[in-house]
């Protein structure tokens, strides 16, 4: 969230991002969501429907603020506004597990503001 929150993504060549989809407790709320594609509504017990109402709520919560922190536009646009709604898929959907290493050109073919090397210095 505060990579997404930079109007830039300054990374050294090993550095990786993480996806920021909603976890509940130690399950994916995008999976606990597939349960009920997967199975008739009679045999999903309670817990878990609740669970994924949860779930449905986290993910589309998760969205919306990453959307907000995406088209924020000052001072400058950071994202191009046709890349937005796949950033948003691919980082809060399940697509990829929680743990998988976003390298610098994943992100870059994301379409995020990023930049590859640290520089030695930074100035103030």
């Amino acid at each position: 969230m505060l990579a997404l929150a930079a109007d830039e993504i300054v990374m050294d060549e090993n550095a990786v991002l993480g996806p920021v989809d909603p976890q509940l407790g130690n399950f994916p709320a995008a999976s606990i969501l597939k349960v009920l594609e997967d199975k008739p509504i009679g045999e999903i017990d309670d817990q878990t429907l609740i669970m994924a109402d949860i779930s449905r709520k986290a993910i589309g919560q998760v969205q919306r603020f990453v959307r907000t922190l995406l088209e924020d536009n000052v001072p400058g646009p950071k994202i191009a506004l046709d890349k937005i709604d796949g950033v948003i898929e691919a980082l809060t959907t399940g697509r990829i597990t929680h743990d998988c290493p976003i390298t610098i050109e994943e992100a870059l073919s994301l379409g995020l503001p990023a930049i590859a090397g640290c520089p030695r210095q930074f100035t103030i």
